[in-house]
């Protein structure tokens, strides 16, 4: 039953997801003539050109990326990516004809459909999914590679940009640049929620004692690392650990328990894998 109700969440999210992307590219980006990039882009550029729909568009361009993603990535991941890839073809059809009047501000389109198109795409890679197209090609690269999924996004979309500067001018080039930025960076932002992690390295007299109980009482990993002090040039165990951010007060407030003196030290890290660590599908 359980599973069941997880099913129906993520699916109403990427419901969710599907209009902030198509409402973002119906209302904001193509009446600016502004690219979304990936096959929504391309959908966009093809229909200015043809007058062909873009959802139908969206779903042509995806059936031989879907191929490729059954045989080269995770099944569930391609089986989500699909319904998703309907739903957005589907929803970026019947909201063609929606718009909005921002009193031919391009800026606030650009900044507005960025933002809401990085939602959308954040929030399907959060629940394993994507839209398909480009997306498929930079999950496959960040599985295998390890280059991250907004650079892949970028690089691809470059493509599709020069090809829109051409038809609708150097300036609207311009503006879809900024466009796509702000919506890697809101996706990179929104893919990560939950899963970010600090590195934190722990000073103090009581080092043995903090360490059972990181240990014992909140089941973390450490490391003990060996130091020498530089004015005693004395020996100590240093403890070494990542957590994700949301322990951090916790493991503070224990080690100041044991000793109010201890020396902590906290750094942001960008990314962390291994045993005991929380890890996202890309």
């Amino acid at each position: 039953m359980l599973n069941f109700k997880e099913e129906i969440k993520k699916y109403l999210w990427i419901i969710i997801a599907s209009f902030l992307s198509a409402i973002a590219i119906n209302m904001f980006l193509a009446p600016n003539k502004l690219l979304s990039g990936g096959t929504g882009g391309i959908a966009v550029l093809v229909n200015f050109l043809t007058g062909l729909n873009k959802g139908l568009i969206v779903l042509i361009i995806n059936i031989p990326l879907f191929v490729f993603s059954y045989f080269k990535l995770d099944k569930k991941f391609t089986i989500n990516s699909f319904v998703t890839m309907i739903l957005f073809s589907f929803i970026l059809g019947i909201t063609e004809d929606l718009s909005i009047n921002l009193n031919n501000d391009i800026m606030l389109s650009c900044i507005v459909g960025g933002v809401l198109n990085g939602i959308g795409m954040g929030i399907n890679f959060k629940n394993r999914s994507s839209q398909g197209g480009m997306d498929i090609i930079a999950t496959y690269l960040k599985r295998t590679k390890d280059i991250e999924i907004k650079d892949t996004l970028m690089f691809c979309n470059m493509i599709i940009v020069t090809f829109g500067a051409l038809k609708f001018g150097i300036d609207k080039g311009l503006y879809t640049i900024i466009s796509l930025y702000i919506s890697y960076e809101v996706l990179d932002r929104i893919k990560n929620i939950g899963n970010e992690k600090q590195s934190m390295l722990i000073i103090s007299k009581d080092n043995e004692e903090i360490g059972q109980h990181l240990m014992k009482d909140m089941n973390l990993s450490i490391t003990y690392l060996h130091g020498e002090g530089g004015y005693k040039e004395d020996s100590k165990k240093v403890i070494y650990l990542v957590a994700q951010n949301n322990k951090m007060k916790d493991i503070k407030s224990l080690v100041n328990k044991v000793d109010q003196n201890a020396v902590i030290s906290i750094n942001q890290i960008y990314e962390a894998k291994g045993r005991g660590l929380k890890q996202s599908f890309v």
